[in-house]
């Protein structure tokens, strides 16, 4: 029984050993990957960073295009009249001119 005791003492301490040895591989297998973990997790944020930006950027420009679309717009409205009202101001000058020249 003695020698049994014994041998399962060695046996214990033989597996302690190999446990302790995976453990340490483990440890040392682990470092790294924690590293790119944490890169990973530093280019998540930037990415996030970065797409919130240009989110805001694609929304000011969008906003930018409606005001200049609007203002085309209302120039387009506004373009006859204001031709209509130039060709008036020109016949009236052609016919003072006219009357000057009379």
């Amino acid at each position: 029984i003695e020698e049994m005791r014994t041998e399962a003492k060695e046996v214990k301490a033989e597996i302690d050993k190999i446990g302790a040895s995976f453990h340490a591989k483990v440890t040392k297998s682990a470092k790294p990957l924690v590293k790119i973990d944490g890169g990973i997790e530093k280019l998540q944020k930037q990415i996030t960073r970065i797409t919130k930006a240009n989110e805001k950027k694609r929304r000011d420009h969008d906003s930018e295009i409606l005001k200049i679309k609007t203002k085309h717009a209302s120039i387009s409205r506004e373009l006859p009249e204001m031709e209509q009202r130039l060709q008036q101001t020109m016949l009236a000058m052609q016919k003072l001119q006219a009357e000057l020249q009379r």
